[in-house]
């Protein structure tokens, strides 16, 4: 369809007057944490263009003054930095990789920034096919709910050359607080894997902490009150203990846990490194989840 272009919104003074050189940026992925994140875009002044195929947030977004596009060249050509927010690794390498993804339309010396949640190996190969046009990668996985996103303070794991990653602060800074630069590339999705684990495996034992505290006549919620005072707190017992009985939170996380452990283990066999007493989680977790339990040994 093209792009559809509108004149920008009036936004308050202080908002455009807050950056000095707004960048040109792209966007592929505003689903519940990248709408945010590209409304924070807008808000502090950056230029945006949207790609999306949905004719609602193609409407929202143009009303707010960014151009919107269902091709990714376009979304990409003549960009600082193109951000991309999608759920898996297979859809991050068709958005970037694929025969007419974002790298093949990037000016050279423009960034991609990886926000999703998977594996190293994915940031390096775009890396690869990104180097010979001067196309550089960042991997910046978030940890932190829409509504951090919304408010400008989802947590950014990051991993790249310092020189990529100060090129695409100013955006980074729109809706990360705070910004944490972990090291080089690959870095960002390292740390979020095993963060990942550790939820996964705390959520599990809050869940069955909570099963204990029943049959002892202690509610959820008072447990997670009491607990929250004293050595054992977790934010996993807080988000189980106010689940719905009839849909524990594992239930709401197991598409995005479900798929970390995943690729964590995959990662982890794919170096040949014993995760120990994490590698049970992200064995037995999947089927905790709800997803494919792995082939019995």
């Amino acid at each position: 369809m093209g792009r559809w272009h509108h004149p920008p919104r009036p936004r308050a003074s202080c908002h455009v007057n807050s950056l000095s050189s707004p960048l040109s940026v792209g966007f592929v992925g505003v689903g519940q944490i990248g709408s945010g994140m590209a409304d924070r875009i807008l808000e502090v002044g950056h230029r945006l263009a949207v790609h999306s195929r949905r004719p609602a947030v193609q409407s929202r977004y143009a009303a707010q003054g960014a151009d919107v596009t269902d091709s990714l060249a376009e979304v990409a050509a003549g960009r600082d930095v193109v951000a991309i927010c999608v759920l898996t690794d297979d859809q991050v390498v068709e958005v970037a990789l694929g025969p007419a993804g974002v790298i093949a339309a990037m000016d050279r010396g423009s960034v991609v920034v990886v926000h999703t949640t998977g594996s190293p190996q994915v940031a390096r190969r775009l890396a690869d096919a990104g180097a010979p046009r001067g196309v550089h990668v960042v991997d910046a996985p978030v940890s932190g709910s829409p509504a951090d996103a919304r408010a400008g303070s989802i947590t950014l794991l990051v991993g790249g050359g310092p020189a990529d990653v100060a090129r695409c602060r100013p955006l980074l800074a729109s809706y990360g607080d705070p910004i944490l630069h972990l090291g080089g590339l690959g870095m960002g999705q390292s740390v979020k894997l095993l963060n990942n684990l550790l939820l996964a495996a705390n959520v599990q034992l809050a869940a069955e902490a909570v099963r204990l505290a029943s049959a002892v006549n202690v509610s959820g919620p008072e447990l997670a009150a009491a607990i929250a005072h004293c050595s054992g707190a977790t934010r996993a017992l807080g988000m189980v203990a106010a689940a719905d009985p009839e849909r524990p939170v594992y239930d709401g996380l197991r598409r995005f846990l479900g798929k970390d452990v995943t690729v964590a283990a995959q990662v982890a066999d794919s170096m040949g490194l014993d995760l120990g007493f994490l590698g049970e989680v992200a064995r037995h977790g999947p089927a905790r989840f709800g997803e494919t339990p792995p082939e019995a040994d």
